[in-house]
């Protein structure tokens, strides 16, 4: 891959990171906050006995499922029309490695996991055209990365574009602002802020 051209893979890769620690910590705020937002509204019902309650759990997010399972979903990723011969021979060399199928006997659980997770998120890159989760997978486990077209540096970028937007927005919602306040009184402001929209809606 030429210098240039790996330069917004690396960035991609750096987003990616950067995403998946946002998203454990955002997850991780989800939960505290709610606690907090529960407490404040039983509160308040004890004080206002008439006024509406929520349903329990209405507002708790649930924890993410985690997709450590092998995805074995009937149509054929390779099928996809819309994508090249580079990259389906790409998703073919990581397939060769990572299947279940090709597991060795004395591969550990783990990291037969880790295949069966690698060999997951190459099949969802080549049925989504996600150009970088596939070249992803390819770089973990040490394959050569083909060369890139203008056509796969825009894709690239656009997935750091994704990348971008959705940290941005975890960013700015009420729990992780309130999860990064240290000033008490600011924390109970937020969490007012949020109840008092809530009810408005």
């Amino acid at each position: 891959m030429q210098a240039t051209k790996k330069s917004i893979f690396f960035k991609a890769k750096y987003l990616s990171e950067e995403f998946k620690e946002v998203k454990e910590k955002f997850d991780k705020y989800c939960v505290e906050f709610f606690k907090e937002v529960n407490k404040l509204q039983n509160l308040n019902m004890s004080q206002e006995p008439e006024a509406h309650q929520e349903p329990e759990g209405s507002i708790v997010k649930a924890d993410p499922i985690e997709k450590d399972s092998f995805d074995a979903s009937e149509d054929d990723p390779i099928d996809n029309p819309n994508i090249s011969d580079k990259l389906k021979k790409l998703y073919k060399r990581i397939a060769l490695i990572t299947h279940p199928d090709r597991h060795p006997e004395y591969l550990s659980k783990d990291k037969r996991k880790e295949m069966i997770d690698i060999y997951n998120r190459s099949s969802n890159a080549i049925r989504e055209n996600d150009l970088f989760s596939l070249l992803d997978a390819a770089s973990e486990l040490y394959l050569d990365l083909p060369k890139l077209e203008k056509k796969d540096i825009k894709n690239i970028k656009k997935k750091c574009s994704e990348l971008e937007k959705n940290i941005k927005e975890m960013k700015n919602t009420y729990p992780w602002v309130w999860a990064e306040q240290i000033n008490p009184a600011t924390k109970e402001h937020i969490i007012n802020s949020f109840v008092e929209s809530r009810h408005k809606n």
